[in-house]
C-alpha cells in the first residue's frame, strides 16, 4: 500500500494533462526498447531513445570525441561546448518568475581549454575549463545535440532547410 493510500487517496501522476493511475509502469532502464512500457505511454521520455556516452576523450586540443551506446561517433569543438555552457552564469536563469540575464564576463586565458570532466549522476557531464569556470553541467541530451560530426551537421542542415521552406 502506498503512503497516500492509507488516507483513501492514491497518488495520481500527471503528464501533459494525461492522468496515470498507480500501477502504471514506466521502466526508465528499458526506455530505448519500449518493450515493458505501455504502448500509449505519453511520457516524453518513453518516446526518446536515451543515449549514453560510453567514451569521452579529447580527440585533439580543440575537439571532444564522444562514442555513444548506439554506436554514434560524435565530435564537438571545445569552442562550441564552452560557448553553449548551460550554467546560469552563462545562460541566465529564472527564479520565482524573475529573470536574471547572464553577466558578460571578459574573456580569460584558457576559456576554450578543457582541463577536466566528470560524470554527474547518470545523466550528464560536468566540465572544467582553463579559465576556472566549472559550473556547466551538460546533460547527455545536450551533449548529443551539440554534436558537430558530419552526420549530425547534415541532419541539422536538412532540418533547418525544411523549416524555412
Amino acid at each position: 500500500m502506498g503512503p497516500l493510500a492509507q488516507f483513501g487517496r492514491a497518488p495520481q501522476w500527471h503528464c501533459g494533462g494525461h492522468r496515470f493511475d498507480p500501477g502504471t509502469v514506466h521502466d526508465i532502464r528499458k526506455l530505448s526498447s519500449h518493450k515493458d512500457n505501455p504502448p500509449d505511454c505519453p511520457f516524453s521520455l518513453c518516446k526518446l531513445d536515451i543515449m549514453t556516452p560510453t567514451q569521452i576523450k579529447l580527440a585533439n586540443p580543440q575537439t571532444l570525441f564522444v562514442l555513444w551506446d548506439d554506436g554514434h561517433q560524435g565530435s564537438t569543438s571545445l569552442r562550441t561546448l564552452r560557448d553553449n555552457c548551460p550554467c546560469a552564469g552563462c545562460q541566465g536563469e529564472t527564479v520565482l518568475l524573475k529573470s536574471y540575464l547572464p553577466v558578460i564576463q571578459p574573456e580569460q586565458p584558457g576559456k576554450y581549454k578543457l582541463v577536466g570532466a566528470e560524470v554527474v549522476g547518470s545523466y550528464a557531464v560536468g566540465m572544467s575549463w582553463g579559465d576556472g569556470h566549472r559550473t556547466g553541467i551538460y546533460t547527455f541530451e545536450r551533449l548529443r545535440l551539440l554534436c558537430e560530426c558530419a552526420e549530425c551537421l547534415a541532419k541539422k542542415s536538412k532540418a533547418s532547410s525544411a523549416s524555412s521552406a
